[in-house]
């Protein structure tokens, strides 16, 4: 899965998501708009890039 924004709520999502590893769906890129989130990085998922 693809996520967008990386805010709070994409922080909590993120870290619920590779924590629990009976999840259907796992996080692969984190995308965001904000230029200084683009070296981020949670839980070892990158920001790859913006919307665009």
């Amino acid at each position: 899965m693809v996520v967008l924004g990386v805010g709070e709520g994409g922080q909590v999502l993120v870290c619920a998501m590779v924590r629990d590893r009976n999840q259907r769906y796992h996080p692969v890129a984190l995308l965001d708009d904000d230029p200084r989130k683009a070296r981020l990085s949670l839980e070892g998922i990158r920001v790859r890039g913006t919307r665009r």
